[in-house]
């Protein structure tokens, strides 16, 4: 397959979960800060989580990847993919990073507008790199979105109770939203 400058730059913009993963665990490794080694974890757990979903959908028709997908994993290399794409984990990421983008927001008293905005750019081109690089349909995308969100929201509900709860937690929390002020 000959790969051009588009499917680089499609590359690029589908492999958003990387960049955001490296960072977190630099800064988890740096600092040792626990907040962020959970959310690590939860990146993780959403991982296992979709592929045994996957496995269960890769029966079904709308479980399976379109005929074209090449290139599709989280490092957009390995050529044919055999794996399902219900629900697309790409998507699931950007879900679960909505958590993370509400807390800028919310923390930092919407100091911090701008996030949310390159939050949206972020997520559109994800779905789109992903739709055109034919490595989902679009209710695969939706369904990943979606799931991703489910977890953001569970994820948001422990973590206020830790927050509440557990002093060393609250300040590894704050000093990680402290880089955002």
């Amino acid at each position: 397959m000959n790969i051009t400058m588009y499917h680089k730059l499609l590359y690029i913009f589908s492999s958003s979960e990387l960049v955001i993963i490296y960072a977190l665990m630099i800064y988890t490794l740096y600092y040792l800060n626990i907040y962020t080694a959970l959310l690590f974890l939860l990146i993780l757990f959403k991982t296992t989580l979709f592929k045994i979903i996957k496995k269960y959908f890769i029966q079904y028709q709308f479980g399976k990847r379109p005929k074209q997908a090449y290139n599709c994993n989280i490092f957009n290399c390995g050529g044919k993919d055999k794996g399902g794409g219900m629900p697309s984990a790409h998507m699931g990421f950007i879900g679960i990073i909505s958590f993370i983008v509400y807390n800028i927001y919310m923390i930092n008293n919407d100091k911090n507008q701008y996030i949310i905005g390159i939050y949206a750019i972020i997520a559109i081109l994800t779905a789109i790199s992903r739709f055109l690089l034919k490595c989902h349909t679009i209710p695969q995308i939706i369904t990943g979105y979606l799931f991703g969100l489910l977890l953001a929201y569970v994820f948001y509900l422990i973590d206020n109770k830790l927050y509440e709860t557990i002093k060393i937690y609250q300040e590894n929390r704050d000093e990680f939203y402290n880089i955002f002020h």
